[in-house]
């Protein structure tokens, strides 16, 4: 609570009590501010309102009349020496120190002081870790640069609809267990009353080893070209290409492609790539030549063997 009070005498007293010193308002939000206040018994209440003390001077204007909150503000309390003051669609502007004010009908007057302060903020989503490996547990959090006022509740998406009830939240925080592939995709967060005003999406993806390394094989004229592609994220950074013949295995090469020109049709050399990137490597199946085409051509290929480790 923030409390401004004056006693002249025992029975002489002034005084303004905020609900809060500190309030945290969403942006496109409505809060309430509010407090209670007392003056003298021998004092009749002629007005009281709401403002902001935007410069040194002594000058107070109703709040409700200043141009940056016309139509925004508005004054609710219905309790005896009570003041509520709403202000909807709440601006990054807003934040300032709002204050309460007093005027009697005998010339009396008291202002808070301090206030109470707004601060507004928007909706964030922050990863923990920064970088995800497939099966580790993450953390997505809803946070704001300060803490909202009444407790709220807080809603997840995955690609605009709301998260499955496999994934456990608490708080302000959603916790993906053991992630797969399938959690993959842009998350973001609300409050409840203010789905309509989500933070902006942030997108997961997850670091998982090569998958599915297969070699494409094309053909032209008397050279083949083998091709190593694998599912990976993220992207592989090296290939590497082996030679397996009988049970001697040899590096021949380096690179996505590998290139053969006349091939004897008696060789039995099978060959593999190797895709390896920042969370680890895997082996495609061997390929080999298993007959001879007409002349001219290097015969045809297929997968013998797995090679994978």
């Amino acid at each position: 609570k923030s409390v401004s009070l004056l006693c002249v005498f025992t029975e002489q007293c002034w005084g303004v009590t905020h609900a809060a010193m500190r309030v945290c308002a969403l942006k496109g939000s409505s809060i309430d501010l509010s407090c209670t206040y007392t003056f003298p018994p021998n004092h009749t209440l002629n007005s009281s309102l709401w403002y902001i003390q935007w410069d040194k001077s002594a000058n107070v204007k109703d709040l409700r009349l200043h141009e940056e909150y016309l139509g925004r503000v508005d004054y609710l309390g219905t309790k005896v020496r009570e003041s509520i003051m709403r202000i909807t669609d709440v601006k990054d502007s807003d934040t300032n120190e709002y204050r309460f004010s007093i005027l009697t009908h005998e010339g009396g007057s008291f202002h808070s002081k301090p206030g109470v302060i707004l601060n507004v903020t928007e909706l964030e989503v922050k990863v923990s870790p920064d970088s995800v490996r497939e099966g580790q547990r993450v953390t997505l959090t809803c946070s704001a640069t300060c803490t909202l006022s009444n407790n709220p509740t807080y809603i997840w998406y995955k690609n605009r609809q709301p998260v499955s009830d496999k994934h456990t939240t608490r708080d302000n925080r959603l916790y993906l267990n053991s992630c797969s592939r399938e959690d993959e995709g842009s998350y973001s967060c609300a409050v409840r009353g203010h789905e309509g005003r989500p933070s902006p999406e942030v997108p997961l993806r997850f670091a998982y080893y090569p998958k599915r390394t297969l070699v494409l094989i094309s053909h032209f004229m008397k050279s083949v070209t083998l091709t190593c592609t694998s599912d990976v994220s993220p992207p592989v950074h090296t290939y590497t290409w082996y030679k397996l013949n009988g049970a001697e295995t040899s590096q021949v090469g380096s690179g996505q492609n590998y290139s053969l020109t006349n091939i004897s049709s008696e060789s039995n050399a099978q060959y593999f790539c190797e895709a390896k990137n920042d969370v680890g490597a895997r082996n495609s199946t061997a390929v080999k030549r298993t007959s001879c085409e007409p002349r001219g051509t290097n015969g045809l290929w297929k997968a013998v063997s797995n090679a994978q480790q």
